[in-house]
């Protein structure tokens, strides 16, 4: 029998393969069905079981294991991975790392962690350690294995022996961790990021086999920031994007305006949230509700949020 790994680590990955039906989930759970010769293992850390786990049972069937892994997370760092991990991060130095050490990127959260003075630093690791290729491909996978990894999935690995890990969010450590153990055994990896931006912050210190880019962007900065070449990447697209493109899926124009009892013919404004990066989003709907009220607006507009 061959066993799949397949990491659960973020709410991106739910996101992306999970969440909207005939994703990559489904899709996997489809072509499963019948078949005693292949096993999928879902990884997750212990702290989602309570949200992924029954969303799994339900879902995929009979044909599927789920372990809890019990991972050590970032606010429990040793000072040593700390320092490590400034070090590796910073072997890539890009308009990005620019941004997030000179500006920041959310409100709230002060430029560089507070610490703009250390720019200077960033940039002289990625254009010394940050170029040697021994460095990237040896001595950083190594100590990030023995600093991170080692000992987390091991009763994992020796109670299934997987064929082939997937890790779905390449930029979280709970995957970066995995893959390393992977790695180390000479396993088959699998891997891709959760969101387009993950591959031009940081250097990841794990390398998979075989990588999936959802667009010709992330592909470039794969090779160009992480060390991959081009023969390991396969363009695939956005997974999540097949449901929205997908005619079946469509509701009717009468069918929202019934389902928020709105008169046939109504006119509305739907306002998506993303208060994270907008946090005067109060300001911005008090304007919008000004706008109406004042005529700017067709009055009998309405608003949903």
């Amino acid at each position: 029998m061959k066993t799949i790994f397949f990491s659960l680590s973020f709410e991106n990955v739910y996101k992306n393969l999970f969440f909207f039906s005939g994703s990559a989930f489904f899709r996997l759970g489809e072509a499963l069905k019948g078949r005693d010769d292949v096993q999928i293992v879902f990884l997750l850390p212990a702290s989602y079981e309570e949200s992924f786990r029954p969303f799994i049972e339900e879902k995929f069937g009979a044909n599927r294991k789920i372990e809890l892994i019990h991972y050590p997370y970032a606010k429990k760092r040793s000072f040593f991975q700390k320092l490590f991990y400034f070090f590796y991060a910073h072997f890539i130095f890009t308009g990005t790392t620019f941004m997030l050490t000179t500006m920041g990127m959310r409100p709230g959260e002060p430029p560089g962690g507070g610490r703009i003075y250390l720019m200077p630093l960033k940039f002289l690791i990625a254009n010394t350690f940050g170029r040697l290729k021994f460095m990237r491909d040896k001595i950083i996978p190594e100590i990030f294995y023995r600093s991170y990894s080692k000992g987390i999935f091991e009763d994992a690995f020796e109670k299934y022996k997987p064929d082939l890990v997937f890790a779905p969010h390449l930029f979280g450590q709970f995957d970066q961790a995995l893959v390393a153990e992977a790695n180390k055994r000479k396993i088959l990896t699998l891997g891709m990021i959760s969101n387009w931006d993950h591959f031009d912050k940081y250097y990841i210190p794990v390398q998979t086999d075989k990588l999936l880019a959802q667009s010709e962007q992330i592909k470039d900065f794969a090779m160009r920031y992480q060390n991959y070449r081009a023969e390991q990447i396969f363009l695939t697209g956005y997974p999540q994007f097949d449901f929205l493109g997908n005619a079946d899926y469509a509701v009717s124009r009468e069918e929202v305006l019934d389902k928020y009892d709105f008169a046939p013919g109504a006119k509305y404004i739907y306002y998506i949230s993303g208060s994270a990066y907008c946090p005067d989003e109060p300001d911005v709907i008090e304007k919008i509700l000004r706008w109406i009220k004042e005529g700017k607006l067709d009055p009998g507009v309405k608003l949903v949020i």
